[in-house]
């Protein structure tokens, strides 16, 4: 086993990375350019990663929240092969589009309270985006640099929530449990924009401004629910 170095803290190596990655996107990243965000010298990073594909990787691991801190044993981590990358990546995200509240009520034809169903699949969307708000525009940035990436991320988990969100709406309207829109697909589009940009995109914004995350979400949800009921 590769003694660990001691050098700088791999959780700084892997923050550093994963803002570089989100602000230049995967191709114009160069190892210098991390070295340099966190200080040090090109060389040190070899000393965690073979290479710039091996530091995405432990990005986008490091980017995933879960009860514990991801912590190697053996340095420097190996650059994975495409299949082994793409293929972490898919069951990643199949395991993070977890939407049971959603899924719940699409067993149920009959609901006595839509408002405070509505209301309680918007905060669980919500607090998923924002629970992998790192991740997501990791990879949503870096898509556009790697085809096969964004064939995961675009025709997958995006696809996903959609094609989910949009089959309740339409079984709730037709029951008349909630108002009828004029376009149902654009109205669950709108819907789930509003959430991404409130749960995700705005920590990235470029003039941001100072708001309370709690008031973020409920705001955020609540127009919503109005909307619908």
């Amino acid at each position: 086993m590769a003694p660990r170095p001691t050098r700088v803290q791999f959780p700084d190596l892997v923050e550093c990375a994963t803002k570089v990655f989100i602000r230049q996107g995967y191709r114009r990243t160069q190892m210098e350019d991390v070295a340099r965000e966190l200080g040090v010298a090109k060389g040190t990073l070899y000393l965690y990663v073979a290479s710039k594909e091996a530091l995405f990787f432990a990005a986008l691991v490091g980017a995933i929240p879960g009860p514990v801190e991801w912590a190697p044993t053996d340095y420097p981590i190996q650059s994975p092969d495409s299949d082994t990358l793409l293929g972490w990546i898919r069951e990643s995200i199949d395991d993070a589009v977890s939407l049971p509240t959603l899924r719940d009520a699409l067993q149920q034809p009959e609901v006595e309270h839509p408002r405070d169903e509505l209301r309680a699949i918007l905060e669980e969307l919500y607090d998923l985006l924002y629970a992998n708000r790192i991740v997501i525009k990791l990879i949503d940035r870096c898509s556009v640099d790697f085809p096969e990436l964004g064939k995961i991320w675009f025709s997958t988990a995006r696809v996903q929530e959609f094609v989910t969100l949009m089959q309740y709406f339409d079984a709730r309207i037709q029951a008349g449990h909630l108002r009828s829109v004029p376009d149902l697909p654009i109205a669950t589009r709108i819907v789930l924009e509003t959430l991404a940009f409130w749960a995700i995109h705005r920590h990235w914004d470029p003039s941001p401004q100072a708001f309370d995350s709690t008031s973020v979400k409920t705001s955020a949800v609540e127009i919503l629910v109005r909307f619908f009921t």
